[in-house]
């Protein structure tokens, strides 16, 4: 009897010393023109000595190590008898609580928040836009614990926007499943207009933070058109609610996605020009398309996070750059642009990649790979070093769309890959996928094997011939700058009270050759002294090979540098229908793009 007594006893002391503690937020802002977030922490039912918080040091969808710690201060512990506990700070991001016998206590801290990005938090006497990456600690090995969210504000704040789930219909308490859902839930505090909409059955929230002058009915209608588009090529809508944080500003942009919102800064005049607003579109598009490809279509690097280091993957070209290929190319879908204006963009897209130096030496792969040390922080000399997995992306996916339709005799699409890829990788086994995994999927719609394109293209240098696959659907595109001879100095430059400063030099170009380099001011060429405008004018009357005696001066001491110009080699490719297309590209022409191809 006293052995099973004994047991008994054994299993529930088991069972205490397995339970997980209970964890509460309260984010106050008792004087916002501060800009400080106070933090508290609540921990209960700890069993332990010690206890150790962390701060992540990044946020994800932003893949740059942020050191979110720089702005935490004053770390303190102390019991609800209050008893204040020993905290001591381990490594940069990471605090320990002797909390001894205590198994409660709350870890109270401050952060500066006055940085408006996306990725960071802000505040001030107006209003607060928090991005709980840069403002909540963890309790170390309980990310998967959930518990509540409470803000305390001005008394003149009348409204709190997130998407977490309100508790007793009160907005601002909130409750959160695990750490991930809570920092992935962008909050917006203060007075900012909202409005709602439903779209696939779900409603949307919009938060409209700062002043601007919009049209409600079209951005409505607009957003709507964007949901119910993105929601049909993958054939479900994996929210019950959603939230567009809109911050419009004087001059500052930018988006990141989250689980069930978005956050995107813009300025507040984008609403009354076209192109601006074709803009806004776009990055609309952007954000919500990754909704599926992202937040849950995703590689197997992105999810679950480490928030204490990088978390790596070769496959941001597909993350960022299929995104970036659909923020475009639905937009014509949905009549927001013409055809020939989106294959305009396309072409851009194109010269931007082929013109920029770094295509030759950095594959995507490995671009996706160096976003961290690399894509984040980039310099002058980063066009000559690196390619924007954005960019070379969306013209990866324009071709590989091109090539399933073709091959596939226009049954298959990217979108159906990607479809496939969501209800095998997330719908059914809710896990990332691999390389192989998505190449695999591509080739099995595509009906070919894309060794050849992996390795060219993705995992080395060669350019992805898109001209190849347009002619597929009855184009070609036409480089304008194919019979012009002119020359090039393969600087740019900024003129800064009346001086004339080098700010890049491209790689094998005659300003690399003859040894001008950045920070360069030039003086005088042949003699003549120069404006940026007449620097411009003379390059525009010399020919290839002509040599120029160029006086700089570098770091105050003057001297003559002797530079033979080059031929400019910069394309610039326009995509126009052939004459000479057969109906059947004619037809893939037309599943493509929501256009006539005769018209």
């Amino acid at each position: 009897m006293k052995w099973i007594l004994w047991c008994i006893a054994l299993c529930s002391a088991l069972q205490v010393l397995g339970k997980d503690p209970i964890i509460s937020y309260t984010l106050s802002i008792p004087e916002p023109q501060t800009h400080y977030v106070e933090v508290d922490l609540d921990i209960r039912d700890w069993r332990g000595k010690t206890a150790t918080v962390k701060m992540p040091v990044w946020t994800p969808g932003s893949y740059l190590i942020r050191e979110y710690a720089q702005h935490v201060e004053g770390v303190a512990a102390i019991t609800p008898e209050g008893i204040e506990l020993p905290v001591t700070k381990i490594e940069k991001n990471t605090w320990e609580v002797a909390n001894g016998r205590a198994d409660d206590f709350t870890v109270y801290y401050r952060v500066y928040a006055y940085e408006y990005t996306v990725r960071t938090s802000y505040v001030d006497a107006d209003h607060a836009a928090l991005n709980l990456a840069s403002i909540c600690m963890f309790l170390a090995d309980h990310l998967d614990v959930g518990g509540t969210l409470k803000f305390e504000v001005p008394e003149n704040w009348k409204k709190a926007t997130t998407s977490l789930p309100k508790v007793a219909d009160n907005a601002f308490i909130r409750t959160f499943s695990d750490f991930d859902e809570l920092i992935d839930s962008p909050v917006e505090l203060g007075n900012h207009e909202t409005f709602t909409f439903t779209a696939a059955g779900v409603p949307h929230t919009v938060a409209m933070i700062g002043y601007a002058m919009y049209d409600k009915e079209r951005l409505t209608a607009d957003l709507t058109k964007i949901v119910e588009t993105c929601t049909a090529i993958f054939g479900d809508h994996p929210s019950d609610r959603y939230i567009f944080h809109v911050h419009n500003t004087l001059d500052r942009g930018g988006g990141l996605e989250h689980k069930n919102s978005t956050s995107v800064i813009v300025g507040r005049h984008v609403y009354h020009n076209q192109r601006d607003y074709e803009g806004l579109m776009s990055l609309f598009i952007h954000e919500y398309f990754h909704l599926w490809n992202a937040k849950r279509l995703r590689p197997k690097a992105l999810g679950p996070f480490n928030y204490e280091k990088e978390n790596y993957t070769t496959l941001l070209w597909q993350v960022e750059g299929f995104t970036s290929y659909y923020d475009e190319y639905l937009m014509q879908r949905m009549d927001m642009i013409s055809a020939d204006r989106y294959l305009r963009k396309l072409a851009g897209a194109v010269n931007s990649i082929r013109n920029t130096p770094g295509n030759y030496i950095q594959p995507v792969a490995e671009s996706s790979m160096d976003a961290w040390i690399k894509y984040y922080r980039r310099n002058e000399n980063s066009k000559n070093t690196i390619i924007s997995y954005y960019t070379k992306g969306n013209v990866i996916a324009a071709s590989l769309d091109l090539l399933l339709l073709h091959h596939s005799n226009g049954q298959y699409q990217l979108e159906d890959v990607l479809r496939y890829l969501y209800e095998t990788y997330y719908q059914k086994k809710d896990e990332g996928f691999t390389e192989a995994q998505l190449k695999a999927a591509l080739e099995e719609f595509a009906g070919i094997p894309l060794d050849d394109f992996f390795v060219q293209h993705i995992h080395g240098t060669q350019p992805v011939p898109i001209e190849q696959y347009l002619q597929y659907v009855g184009l070609q595109m036409r480089n304008q700058r194919a019979t012009t001879f002119a020359a090039s100095l393969g600087a740019r430059t900024v003129e800064s009270n009346g001086h004339v400063v080098v700010e890049q030099v491209l790689r094998n170009s005659a300003a690399w050759d003859g040894g001008l380099n950045v920070g360069d001011e030039i003086i005088a060429v042949n003699g003549q002294r120069v404006s940026k405008g007449l620097l411009s004018a003379l390059l525009n009357g010399s020919a290839p090979g002509d040599r120029w005696e160029v006086l700089i001066s570098r770091d105050g001491l003057l001297r003559v540098l002797p530079i033979t110009l080059d031929v400019d080699t910069r394309v610039r490719y326009v995509i126009e229908k052939r004459a000479d297309a057969t109906p059947e590209e004619k037809a893939l022409y037309e599943q493509w793009l929501n256009d006539k191809f005769d018209s």
